[in-house]
């Protein structure tokens, strides 16, 4: 009996896993991002599908290239503010990151 009660609970934990899975691919930012992916991307996340890894899934939606910068989390934003040596960058808000990130991108863009 208590046998069986361990693989009620393994199946209950994995069906909860597949359905939180599940929620994440039904988002219509999920959809958005896999339309804006190449095949190579997709792959990607056909492979974190297939290990069951969530946190694969949600770590290449938040990182995904075609991401706006107002879309992203505030420690890529100053990972990026970093990069681009935005002066101060960690004592500024961020709406200040992705104002000076813009800036120095349309800067970019017009050079």
């Amino acid at each position: 009996m208590d046998g069986i009660h361990k693989i009620r609970e393994k199946l209950h934990a994995r069906i909860l896993l597949l359905r939180s899975i599940e929620g994440t691919l039904s988002s219509i930012r999920f959809e958005r991002l896999w339309s804006d992916s190449d095949k190579k991307q997709r792959k990607e996340v056909l492979d974190y599908l297939d290990a069951e890894d969530k946190e694969a899934i949600v770590t290449w939606l938040r990182n995904h290239p075609s991401l706006d910068v107002a879309e992203l989390p505030l420690s890529r934003i100053k990972e990026l503010a970093q990069k681009l040596r935005i002066r101060y960058y960690s004592r500024l808000g961020k709406l200040e990151l992705i104002r000076a990130i813009r800036e120095i991108e349309d800067g970019s863009k017009q050079s």
